[in-house]
């Protein structure tokens, strides 16, 4: 048994000296770079590139079976230029030897150094390394696919034996990778990237490093990155978390304005399960300038189909000194608005199908809650439903600019000039009042054709749900409204929008149809018991016409801007006032005022209250081209009796217009006290001009027309009784004239 035990040790101890001896002896017997041929050779079949390696390949053997070499380069697929695909200065990789006996493998240090990636996308939209996929040789899946199909069932492959795997570390060195996109103008850069890793093994709690900065050209974007965490794996090398990561980002770009700078440290802990296929990313949180997000966030299915679930909470930001990190300037006519934004959203995302929901945002005084559901991203098609408590969009517009000429005033009077004339005195230097502007090539082109606001319609797929508690929008207060928004192939249809405003309803029906050269819109609207003074007050600051009011339109217009809708507006409509007035003329005081001109006895008190009260005004319009046309206006009251009859001209803002006003009554409403001399007599009232200052003005011609024709009867009146008192007169006496005379004058 000695002699036994003394024959194995000896040939333990030969075969150690042997694998010293190979380690001694390989290096100076065997030279790899004798196989440097065979190397790129094979990578020329397998990527169809060209590989060159410029400096030695040096091997090492005992205790590590490892090669170093550098200078490495790996060429570009065929159209994409002489630079190379890949560049590597420096590559060493070692493995243990005697570990590898016992089917275990532990890699040294990894150093990968001056590695240089480059990645392009042309404008037909190839890349540069899709073309090795079709130099790949036939994978055992091609011969697995002749073999019958009860073969491969009844052949069960035996598993394979565990193999234990360890890394000292990895160090990865001044590293850059360029990728360009031809297709969309864009260029990134991944440089300076430094990554430092310790031991990679079972049960490792290893410290990770890293550091890279990254460029962008268009926008203009710089940001140098760094990264710390402590990386733990499992025993079975089935799960990896990243605990207490850190990400620090210092950003640098021009749309910064002046910081020019924006520091955001993000911070979580991840973890990976490879046997249950998941990624979790929880305590997660964001910190940078008037900015602070925590959330959550979980991945499954993450090597088939992930599926992700993010619960976010944005914290209350200033939304208007964010915007300024940008350079970019929020102006609201109320300062405090934009100031206080804060939102909590649920996201899913589900085979291919996104989910804000549910959502919630928060904005001033505002509070929007509801969902969005964007089933998919590439039509899109989108389902939503919104609910907002109230808001007043007014508050948000931009504050009216003053003009730049406003404070400038004449010396010699102390007015302000025409503002014309102020502009071109502070933008027109002396002695170039009559030369020609400038039209140098480099000017704004005007012919350049705008872009179109509703293209996204074209290929949008919309059902949407919009409810609004209380809104305020151009000084108009709306209450309850519900509205439905459906947009298919470039055709959005509002149906059914209804709300509530001023003591009354409004229903309607809007579709918006996009598919032709110029936008056309068509609006059903029907406005019921609405008290018109105080919509007019709050929409224009004016109360022309008070009472409740009743109005259905039915109309249609096409173009982009103001003057196109205006020109190209048509259709019908029909209005009633019901217990108002005109505000702005005493129709009754107009008449007096003539009819004392005119000769007319008119003693009663007039009021100077300047308005026009009515029971009734109703009638109807045709529009056509911009053109209103009225022709069955009528408004009653005790006193008068209206008739209209012209039209309203909105390409141009003018209104031509007659209104013929017939005093029935005693004057009583109008502050009269006693039967006007004009009753029965029709008063015409021409009104012209400008829509915001018309001109309204007696019609005097028609007027002498009709009170020649009264005095012309009147006075053949007096002359007809004359003659019949003459005439009774003189043959009275005789025998049964008289009777006859009394007779035929009907007395």
């Amino acid at each position: 048994m000695l002699k036994f035990i003394k024959w194995l040790f000896g040939l333990l101890l030969a075969s150690v000296f042997l694998l010293v001896a190979a380690a001694i002896i390989l290096p100076f017997v065997i030279d790899p770079n004798d196989y440097k041929e065979q190397i790129a050779d094979l990578v020329k079949q397998q990527t169809g590139r060209d590989l060159h390696i410029q400096q030695d390949l040096r091997l090492s053997v005992f205790p590590w079976l490892g090669i170093e070499t550098g200078q490495v380069t790996l060429g570009n697929a065929a159209g994409f230029g002489e630079r190379p695909f890949a560049q590597i200065k420096q590559l060493g990789l070692k493995v243990k030897l005697f570990p590898l006996l016992k089917r275990q493998i532990e890699v040294d240090t990894l150093i990968l150094e001056g590695l240089q990636l480059d990645l392009v996308k042309n404008t037909a939209g190839s890349t540069n390394w899709s073309d090795m996929q079709q130099h790949s040789p036939p994978t055992s899946q091609a011969a697995a696919s002749t073999t019958p199909v009860n073969q491969v069932n009844q052949t069960e492959q035996p598993a394979a034996p565990h193999v234990a795997f360890s890394i000292q570390g990895i160090q990865i060195r001044d590293a850059s990778v360029h990728w360009q996109d031809q297709q969309a103008g864009q260029a990134y850069r991944l440089d300076h990237f430094d990554l430092t890793t310790y031991g990679l093994y079972p049960g490792a709690d290893s410290p990770v490093q890293s550091r890279f900065k990254i460029h962008s050209a268009q926008p203009a974007f710089a940001s140098e990155v760094g990264i710390k965490a402590q990386l733990q794996i499992a025993r079975d090398m089935q799960s990896f978390n990243l605990a207490d990561l850190v990400i620090n980002l210092v950003a640098e770009s021009p749309l910064f304005g002046q910081s020019s700078t924006m520091p955001v440290e993000l911070s979580a802990q991840m973890a990976l399960d490879l046997a249950q296929d998941t990624l979790s990313i929880s305590d997660l949180h964001l910190i940078g300038p008037h900015i602070k997000a925590d959330g959550e966030i979980s991945v499954n299915a993450l090597r088939a189909t992930p599926e992700i679930q993010a619960t976010l909470h944005w914290h209350e930001m200033h939304a208007k000194q964010f915007a300024n990190l940008f350079g970019i300037t929020m102006e609201t006519l109320d300062p405090t608005m934009l100031t206080r934004l804060s939102a909590d959203v649920v996201l899913q995302q589900k085979n291919g199908v996104i989910k804000l929901d549910p959502l919630n945002i928060r904005l001033d005084e505002s509070a929007l809650a509801g969902h969005i559901h964007v089933l998919d991203t590439a039509s899109p098609t989108i389902r939503a439903a919104l609910h907002v408590d109230q808001i007043n969009v007014d508050r948000y517009l931009p504050p009216a600019k003053e003009p730049e000429d406003a404070e400038i005033k004449s010396p010699s009077s102390g007015q302000p000039p025409h503002p014309k004339t102020a502009s071109q005195a502070s933008s027109t230097p002396p002695g170039t009042e009559n030369q020609t502007p400038n039209t140098s090539p480099t000017s704004t082109n005007t012919n350049a054709a705008a872009p179109n606001p509703f293209a996204l319609l074209a290929t949008l797929d919309l059902q949407a749900v919009l409810q609004i508690d209380n809104l305020t929008l151009n000084q108009m207060r709306i209450q309850e409204i519900d509205v439905e928004a459906v947009n298919k192939a470039g055709v959005l249809q509002l149906k059914p929008f209804t709300a509530k405003l001023y003591q009354g309803e409004f229903d309607g029906d809007i579709t918006l149809n996009t598919q032709g050269k110029q936008p056309k819109i068509q609006a059903l609207k029907r406005l019921t018991n609405i008290q018109i003074g105080d919509l007019l007050t709050d929409l224009t600051g004016e109360d022309r016409i008070l009472g409740r009011a009743n109005l259905e339109m039915d109309v249609r217009a096409a173009g982009l801007t103001e003057s196109d809708i205006r020109k190209n507006l048509n259709g019908n409509a029909r209005f009633q006032v019901l217990d108002g007035a005109y505000k702005g003329i005493n129709i009754a005081q107009l008449i007096r005022e003539t009819s004392t001109a005119l000769g007319f006895d008119t003693r009663q008190q007039v009021s100077n209250h300047q308005q026009t009260d009515f029971s009734e005004l109703q009638g109807s319009a045709r529009i056509v081209n911009g053109v209103i046309n009225n022709r069955d206006l009528t408004a009653k009251s005790p006193l008068l009796r209206i008739h209209g009859d012209g039209q309203i001209n909105l390409t141009q803002d003018m209104i031509n217009y007659l209104l013929t006003v017939e005093l029935v009554g005693s004057l009583e409403g109008q502050g009269g006290k006693e039967k006007d001399a004009l009753t029965g007599i029709p008063v015409p009232v021409r009104i012209t001009g400008p829509m915001q200052d018309p001109d309204y003005r007696p019609d005097l011609s028609e007027l002498f027309s009709k009170k020649t024709k009264q005095h012309a009867k009147q006075e053949v009146e007096k002359i007809k009784q004359k003659v019949q008192q003459e005439a009774i007169k003189e043959l009275g006496d005789i025998d049964g004239v008289g009777e006859a005379l009394r007779g035929l004058f009907g007395r």
